[in-house]
């Protein structure tokens, strides 16, 4: 994934760390093991700019963690009950005969980020891995 897709992350995250703490950090994580894997894949180039952005996510996120104080097991539990919600919604306006198909097809990609998240607590479960094909076929 390239820099500026991860970016996007962190727009989610910014949007959702006043609603959601717990999810924004989560987008966080995923920006900065993102943005590591790119800078191992392209050793020899100058990264200042993708380590200056992961320093600051990092600081970010350790606040965040300092403020929360739960767990990873509560943190990973309160991302999955987010993004089943989510993918229910998304997946309920998707199968409606009035949904736009390019808002819907939106909205599922914008899911599939959102599913691909899950994957900093471990490999995705086989149920997400089946939802982020669906994500991708409905």
């Amino acid at each position: 994934m390239a820099s500026d897709d991860l970016e996007l992350f962190i727009r989610y995250a910014d949007e959702l760390e006043s609603r959601n703490p717990v999810v924004a950090q989560q987008f966080r994580m995923y920006f900065m093991e993102r943005q590591m894997e790119n800078i191992k894949k392209t050793k020899g180039q100058d990264h200042k700019k993708e380590k200056t952005a992961i320093a600051e996510q990092l600081k970010k996120t350790e606040d965040l963690n300092k403020k929360l104080n739960l767990t990873n097991e509560q943190k990973k539990e309160q991302m999955t009950q987010y993004c089943k919600a989510m993918f229910s919604k998304v997946m309920n306006a998707a199968r409606q005969p009035n949904c736009k198909k390019p808002l819907c097809i939106s909205k599922l990609h914008t899911m599939l980020d959102f599913i691909h998240v899950l994957t900093v607590f471990g490999p995705l479960s086989a149920e997400w891995s089946s939802n982020s094909t669906r994500c991708v076929t409905e």
